[in-house]
C-alpha cells in the first residue's frame, strides 16, 4: 500500500500498487469498495465530480467513475514514471515524472484531452506534487531544489536547498502558506517563500531516522518513518529550528501540447464488503521541546497518512494494513 487520500465526502482512498486495485473506505461505516484492473495504482485520489484519478508509476494515468466501474486510461507510450496527482480550479489534472525523462510535469485536460507537457530545467523531479492558489509545488531531487511554477503564466521560481540531496518526498501547505516537505536527512524544513527563509527541525529520534511522509494538520506538522516504524508530530511554536536564507532563480518555462484522444475504455471488477478493526494502544515515545513521536508495531513501515475528522489514517507497508 502506497498513498491514502480523503475525499471532500470523507472517504479514504488507499492506492494498493502491489495487488493492482484501489480501495475506497466509508470510515463512518467502514463500507469497501475494491476497484480491480486498474494496473499498479499510485496517488489515488477522487477529483471534484467523484471519479477517482491515479497513475501507474510508468506510462499510463487513469480516471474511474464508481458508481459504474466505468475505466478510462492514458498511454503516454514511453515510461515516464508518472508519480503524484494534483488537480487545479479548472478541472485538470496535473502529474509529476520521478525518473524517465525525469524532468517533466503534465497537465491533462479531461474534456477537451489535450495533454500539455512542460519541461523543467535542473534535471530529475521528486514523486509528489501539490497545487494550491493557482501554484504547482514540487522539489527537484538532484538539483536540490523546491520549485514553484505558475500555470498561467509559466513563472518558475526556485529555492535551492543544498547539497547532499536528501530525496524528499512528502509536501505540505500550512495556514500561513509556508511549505513543508519530509526531508530524508533526517529533519523537518520549512519556507516561507515571501522571505526565502527556510527552517529545519531535526528530527528527535537520533541517527538513522528519515521522514518520508509529511501533513499540516491545525498547528502541527505530522510525518512518517518508514524505516523506524514511527509516526510523529511536531508543534513548530514549540521546538527549535535552524534559520537561513535560501538562494533563488527564476525562469518560465512553455508547454508542448497534443490531443491524446478519449482514451482506452474498459470495466473495473468491484468487491466490496465491510473492515474489521482490532484495536491497540501506543504512546508516545518522545514528547519533548514540541515533538510527539509514535512508534508502532516492530514490524510497521507507516508511508502515507490523512487526517480527518480528528483522527490520523496511515497506510502500513510492513503488515499491509
Amino acid at each position: 500500500v502506497y498513498d491514502i487520500n480523503r475525499g471532500a465526502d470523507g472517504r479514504l482512498y488507499v492506492s494498493d500498487y502491489g495487488a493492482r486495485e484501489i480501495w475506497r473506505i466509508d470510515p463512518a461505516t467502514s463500507a469497501y469498495a475494491r476497484y480491480q484492473g486498474v494496473g499498479s495504482a499510485i496517488d489515488a485520489r477522487p477529483d471534484f465530480a467523484g471519479n477517482i484519478w491515479w497513475t501507474d508509476a510508468a506510462t499510463f494515468f487513469g480516471r474511474l467513475d464508481p458508481a459504474t466501474g466505468a475505466l478510462t486510461t492514458w498511454d503516454l507510450g514511453e515510461d515516464r514514471n508518472l508519480w503524484g496527482l494534483a488537480f487545479d480550479e479548472a478541472g485538470r489534472v496535473w502529474m509529476s515524472e520521478w525518473f524517465g525523462s525525469g524532468s517533466q510535469i503534465h497537465s491533462f485536460d479531461p474534456m477537451t484531452h489535450e495533454l500539455c507537457s512542460y519541461t523543467l530545467p535542473g534535471g530529475t523531479y521528486g514523486y509528489y506534487i501539490l497545487y494550491d492558489s493557482g501554484y504547482l509545488w514540487l522539489i527537484n531531487w538532484f538539483g536540490d531544489q523546491i520549485v514553484r511554477f505558475q500555470p498561467a503564466s509559466g513563472g518558475l521560481l526556485r529555492w535551492s536547498i543544498g547539497a547532499p540531496s536528501a530525496m524528499p518526498q512528502g509536501l505540505a501547505l500550512d495556514g500561513d502558506g509556508h511549505l513543508w516537505w519530509a526531508d530524508g536527512s533526517g529533519e523537518l524544513s520549512r519556507l516561507d517563500p515571501d522571505s526565502n527563509q527556510r527552517t529545519r527541525y531535526p528530527l528527535p529520534d537520533g541517527a538513522g531516522s528519515a521522514a518520508v511522509m509529511i501533513e499540516a494538520r491545525g498547528q502541527r506538522i505530522w510525518y512518517t518513518e518508514i524505516d523506524s516504524g514511527t509516526v510523529g508530530a511536531l508543534d513548530p511554536a514549540r521546538a527549535s529550528g535552524a534559520i537561513s536564507t535560501l538562494a533563488t532563480v527564476s525562469g518560465s518555462v512553455k508547454p508542448t501540447c497534443s490531443n491524446l484522444g478519449t482514451g482506452t475504455t474498459a470495466q473495473a471488477t468491484t468487491l466490496s464488503g465491510t473492515l474489521s478493526w482490532a484495536s491497540a494502544t501506543v504512546t508516545p515515545n518522545v514528547q519533548a521541546d514540541g515533538w510527539e513521536v509514535y512508534r508502532l508495531a516492530a514490524s510497521a513501515e507507516p508511508y502515507d497518512l490523512v487526517g480527518g475528522d480528528g483522527l490520523l489514517w496511515v497506510t502500513d507497508q510492513g503488515r499491509q494494513k
